[in-house]
């Protein structure tokens, strides 16, 4: 039901005195006689349902100027007029569209909303989301390449042991592993075609003495090994702290590798065995010279 202009009664043929005015719907007041006064009465009016398409008046901003303005567009300036404030999450509300696009405009805490969404592993508080499994480890296994290790399931110390040659140290979350075993030879033991040797394991000395038709001498770290009578070598068999070799009874080549913290060289008739360790130096602990 909308407004309903007043009605004029009296006179006639457009001219005339008006003897009654009587007030339209949402209208009141009117008269028959005297000074008479209509008013707006929107008591009168029916309930009905807003659409997109209703409009309804306004005084423009200058004061004096009335005009119709539309429901969607007054929908979609009062967001802008608000004034920005700091959230409250506790306590705050937020607007939203009860069963989807179309639905009615409702109202619901932060709060209840945050509880609302609040998943497996999240809990709510306030209107505030906590992950119930903070990523805290719960159970810690030490594991090696040999022996079985106890698991940490509270608190405890996991502790990194040097084994043989190894040290370890610790700053902050920082463990360091450190190699302490130099490269030093710590035994040598002299083999040959026959006969068997104790193992120098602190000092001593290697002695390559001669036989039958081979002399030695010796300058510095070099040995030198000679045949005297015109002899000749029939068979060279290499021999180690471990392993067999076979003899060279015609010709070949025998070779000296060098194995952890060791190197070799050759240089003609000579063989230099060297420690390559950096606790070493790198220093020459061994020359070998052949002489046929």
């Amino acid at each position: 039901m909308g407004f309903g202009r007043p009605s004029i009664s009296g006179g006639g043929g457009g001219s005339g005195t008006i003897t009654a005015v009587t007030a339209g719907t949402a209208l009141g007041g009117g008269g028959t006689a005297g000074g008479v006064t209509v008013n707006l009465d929107i008591s009168e009016l029916s309930d009905g349902v807003v659409a997109t398409a209703d409009k309804f008046l306004l005084l423009d901003s200058d004061g004096s100027t009335q005009i119709l303005e539309s429901v969607d567009d007054t929908a979609a300036k009062l967001p802008k007029l608000t004034s920005e404030e700091v959230i409250a999450v506790a306590s705050d509300y937020i607007l939203f569209l009860d069963g989807g696009a179309t639905g009615d405009c409702k109202k619901e805490s932060i709060a209840d909303l945050a509880t609302a969404i609040a998943g497996t592993g999240i809990s709510a508080s306030s209107g505030v989301l906590n992950a119930d499994n903070n990523g805290t480890v719960t159970s810690l296994t030490a594991a090696a390449d040999s022996g079985s290790g106890s698991a940490i399931t509270s608190s405890g110390t996991l502790t990194f042991t040097g084994g043989t040659g190894v040290t370890s140290s610790v700053s902050g979350t920082t463990v360091t592993m450190n190699a302490d075993n130099n490269g030093t030879v710590t035994s040598v033991t002299p083999a040959a075609d026959s006969g068997s040797a104790s193992a120098i394991t602190s000092s001593g000395t290697l002695t390559f003495t001669g036989g039958t038709n081979v002399t030695t001498s010796v300058s510095g770290t070099a040995v030198t090994i000679n045949a005297s009578g015109g002899g000749s070598v029939s068979s060279v068999t290499p021999a180690a702290d471990s392993g067999s070799g076979s003899a060279i009874t015609t010709s070949g080549t025998l070779t000296f590798t060098g194995g952890t913290n060791v190197t070799t060289s050759v240089s003609g008739t000579t063989v230099t065995i060297n420690s390559s360790a950096s606790g070493g130096g790198g220093a020459s602990i061994l020359e070998v010279q052949v002489f046929s």
